[in-house]
């Protein structure tokens, strides 16, 4: 328990990188959260919390064990895996909130990555809703082919010296 309060105690002191991702599902369903963390990063402790409508416990990874007997309102319906994501399930109504997993590494760094999760109960997810996952989706790939488009203009044809490494052609004269 000394390493729970201990780790939620320096959590605000140490170096914090955060995450953020939307899950969409259904009244019914059962949703996997997957815990996602950088390549070399080697998890010694792990948090799962609720944080919306109140902050709650739903499970936790100490000393290589998983613990998810913590009373919340997921009670019963929480099941945390070895690769440390974590199954809710089968999801209500009030479901819908956002969620965070604070892993610590071996070295002491931290990494948190926060999920929203939108539940919905027709199994149709609301038109706001759908815009708020596809529009920046849309912008960041539309953005990356025109950026891709320019540089593959700047880099090609008629305007081939200005990718090389600063040198101008040179040019002949004539001599006659």
């Amino acid at each position: 328990m000394w390493s729970l309060w201990s780790l939620l105690l320096f959590e605000a002191l140490l170096p914090v990188v955060v995450v953020s991702v939307q899950v969409l599902s259904k009244v019914g369903d059962s949703e996997l959260l997957v815990a996602e963390c950088p390549p070399g990063f080697q998890v010694r402790e792990a948090i799962w919390r609720s944080l919306w409508p109140s902050e709650e416990l739903l499970a936790t990874f100490f000393r290589g064990s998983l613990e998810t007997l913590y009373h919340s309102r997921f009670l019963g319906r929480v099941q945390l895996y070895d690769n440390l994501s974590l199954e809710l399930g089968p999801l209500k109504p009030g479901d819908s909130g956002n969620f965070s997993v604070l892993m610590v590494d071996t070295r002491g760094q931290t990494w948190t990555q926060t999920l929203y999760l939108k539940v919905y109960a027709s199994g149709k997810a609301s038109y706001k809703d759908v815009l708020l996952v596809v529009v920046p989706i849309t912008l960041f790939l539309i953005l990356a082919g025109l950026f891709g488009a320019w540089h593959h203009g700047l880099c090609s044809g008629k305007k081939k010296d200005a990718c090389t490494d600063g040198v101008l052609p040179e040019t002949e004269n004539a001599l006659v």
